[in-house]
């Protein structure tokens, strides 16, 4: 909330102070009309480019990653963290039956912010199939790459409408990695997810993870180790 809020009354005091420069600085106050409102576009467009960026990350830090990622984010609910050495990785709630994951990052004195906005190092991919029973499953997959630290979050995410039994299905990878379940309710559904944190070192092309037995292919549409990147 402090970080819209900060940003907010940034842009109020810059903007107004552009506008006080145009009319009374004599040099200003003397261009034309087609001028000012050119000029005062152009510098809005820099500063809505400018203000998103974590500055306050100069200044101050935060001692835990669930007091940073709420400093920057507005009406999300934290459901599970799993904080490492050098970042933490955070699952959240904006409502519904959404469930994303996020990065923060921590530096020598603390916790950082990170921006809403910007886009994060990860990819993400849905498919549904029907189980022996007749019955259809919905599942989303989600990467997030720390930017500082060689290490993969991954996230098996599934949703399930209220009705049906809510079972756990069999999440394994190659690895042999153990993966953590999530699971919430509310009155029109079933939120279920499963995490687990890998090293980059450790995913190679044969790297794969299977739900319900099938794999997750191509896994490596996600993942490219040799650019130290990932593919939205």
């Amino acid at each position: 909330m402090w970080y819209f809020l900060f940003r907010f009354m940034a842009l109020a005091v810059i903007v107004s102070l552009l506008i006080v420069c145009m009319f009374c600085i004599p040099r200003l106050r003397k261009k034309t009309r087609r001028t000012k409102v050119i000029v005062f576009i152009l510098s809005l467009f820099v500063i809505l480019i400018l203000l998103p960026y974590p500055y306050e990350n100069f200044f101050f830090h935060f001692e835990t990653p669930e007091e940073a990622f709420a400093y920057s984010h507005f009406g999300t609910s934290i459901q599970t963290v799993s904080e490492e050495d050098t970042c933490a990785f955070i699952v959240y709630s904006s409502g519904g039956q959404s469930a994303d994951p996020d990065v923060i990052e921590k530096g020598p004195h603390g916790w950082n912010i990170n921006c809403p906005f910007s886009s994060r190092n990860g990819g993400s991919k849905h498919w549904s199939f029907t189980d022996t029973t007749g019955k259809s499953k919905t599942f989303f997959l989600n990467v997030v790459q720390s930017e500082q630290s060689r290490q993969l979050f991954i996230m098996i995410h599934r949703f399930d409408s209220v009705g049906n039994p809510h079972e756990i299905s069999d999440i394994h990878d190659t690895l042999g990695s153990s993966f953590q379940i999530h699971t919430s309710d509310s009155y029109l559904s079933h939120i279920e997810y499963y995490y687990t944190v890998l090293d980059v070192d450790d995913v190679d092309d044969n790297y794969q993870i299977y739900v319900d037995g099938k794999p997750i292919d191509p896994f490596k549409d996600l993942y490219q180790k040799s650019e130290w990147s990932f593919i939205q």
